[in-house]
């Protein structure tokens, strides 16, 4: 089997990995896929800071915060 390079983007907005959320993502999935030499990236929406867009100028011409570019870039 080829090793995969595998992102996991854990959603749940609470920050505490004691939730049920973060513990699969963390645990579970990471772990299953570690045991088969993949390459793991986790994105933790709840660790991201962002401006909040409100304008179509925004969306288009805003500048993008380092923790969105670094998602991104996990994602490609």
């Amino acid at each position: 089997m080829t090793a995969k390079r595998i992102a996991i983007i854990q959603g749940h907005p609470d920050p505490d990995e004691q939730r049920f959320c973060p513990a699969i993502a963390n645990n579970a999935y990471a772990d299953g896929a570690r045991s088969e030499s993949h390459q793991i990236k986790i994105i933790d929406t709840a660790q991201i800071e962002f401006t909040i867009l409100r304008t179509q100028h925004e969306f288009e011409q805003g500048a993008i915060s380092e923790s969105i570019r670094q998602a991104q870039d996990i994602i490609q």
